[in-house]
C-alpha cells in the first residue's frame, strides 16, 4: 500500500530542470517550432480521415506536439492549438468538432498540469476531468455521437462514470508517455 501511495504522489519529472527555458530560444525559432508542431498535430489528427483504420491509431498522437509546445510555454501551446484548428479547417474540417474538445484540450491540459501541478495524481486527475468535460460538451452539448451509435446522447450517470474511468486510464497512460518523453528531453538538452 505504501508503494502505491508513493507512486501516485511522486513528481512526474525526475530531472532538476522542470521546464525548457524559453528565454534562451529566439522568437523566430519559437515561432518556427510552433508552426512545425502545429503541422505535425494537423497531420496526426487528420490521419483518421485520410487513412481509415490505421489512421485512428495515429490520430491520438496529435496530443504530443501540443503538449510539447505547452510544456515549453503556455503561450506557445495556445498558439500551436489555434494554428492547428485553422489548419484542420482547411485540410480536414470534419475533425473540427473533435479536436478542440478532446485531443487539443488534452495536450494543453497535460502541458499546464506538468508545469503547475507536478504530482502524478494531481496531473492525471486534472487532465482526465478536462478530457471528460470536453467529451461531455461534444456528446451532450452538440449532441454529436462521438462514441458511436451505441452511446446515446441523453445523459446517463452510468455512461458518464464509464467515460470517466476510460478518461482516467487513458490520461494515466498518456501522462506516463509524456513523462518518459520529457525526462529524456530534459536530459538531452543543456
Amino acid at each position: 500500500m505504501n508503494r502505491f501511495v508513493r507512486y501516485w504522489y511522486q513528481s512526474m519529472i525526475d530531472t532538476g530542470a522542470n521546464y525548457v527555458h524559453v528565454s534562451k530560444i529566439a522568437l523566430t525559432t519559437r515561432l518556427v517550432i510552433t508552426a512545425l508542431l502545429s503541422t505535425f498535430t494537423t497531420i496526426f489528427q487528420s490521419a483518421g480521415g485520410f487513412m481509415p483504420g490505421i489512421g485512428f491509431l495515429i490520430s491520438p498522437l496529435a496530443t504530443l506536439p501540443i503538449f510539447l509546445a505547452t510544456y515549453v510555454s503556455i503561450r506557445q501551446g495556445i498558439l500551436c492549438f489555434t494554428l492547428s484548428v485553422f489548419l484542420l479547417f482547411i485540410i480536414q474540417p470534419s475533425e473540427l468538432i473533435i479536436f478542440p474538445f478532446t485531443t487539443g484540450l488534452l495536450g494543453i491540459a497535460m502541458g499546464v498540469a506538468f508545469l503547475q501541478l507536478k504530482r502524478r495524481i494531481l496531473i492525471v486527475s486534472f487532465v482526465s476531468i478536462c478530457l471528460l468535460t470536453g467529451i461531455m460538451v461534444i456528446l451532450y452539448g452538440f449532441r454529436f455521437p462521438l462514441l458511436g451509435p451505441t452511446v446515446d446522447t441523453t445523459r446517463d450517470p452510468m455512461v458518464i462514470a464509464i467515460i470517466f474511468i476510460f478518461c482516467f486510464l487513458y490520461c494515466w497512460i498518456f501522462a506516463e508517455v509524456c513523462r518518459i518523453l520529457m525526462n529524456r528531453l530534459c536530459r538531452a538538452l543543456p
